[in-house]
């Protein structure tokens, strides 16, 4: 799915895939403000003002946590991340969950973010866990 080429990828491939792109081209500038331009406003708003404080590094490393190769979950540091990798996505109420490996040079994750777009299938933006 990720290695489509655009001519034959269909609609929502096509949104889910430009998404992830973009979130890749951020992690690995590690510039946290166009991070957050590929998050859904209001659960920036949600999670990152209220919950957290305004505490960013916090906020963006709980982006990024999942599995491991040994099934130990972890949460890896967002400047250290050096590449990202599409797994496939589901299509959910609202949009997709977006299924990815996330690498540092010391390991790699399996986690998900949850990609959300209008009923037209433009994308409001990704959200992670609350709570």
């Amino acid at each position: 799915m990720a290695s489509s080429s655009n001519s034959t990828m269909g609609s929502e491939e096509k949104v889910v895939v430009k998404a992830f792109n973009q979130l890749k081209n951020t992690l690995i500038t590690h510039h946290t403000d166009s991070l957050f331009l590929a998050l859904d406003p209001s659960y920036i708003n949600e999670q990152h003002d209220t919950l957290l404080q305004g505490n960013t590094t916090q906020f963006v490393n709980e982006l990024f946590c999942g599995q491991d190769k040994d099934e130990q979950f972890k949460c890896l540091n967002y400047n250290d991340i050096q590449d990202i990798k599409l797994i496939n996505y589901t299509k959910k109420e609202g949009g997709y969950t977006v299924h990815f490996q996330a690498t540092t040079k010391e390991t790699t994750i399996t986690t998900s973010l949850y990609l959300k777009v209008t009923d037209q299938n433009q994308v409001i933006g990704f959200v992670g866990g609350v709570g």
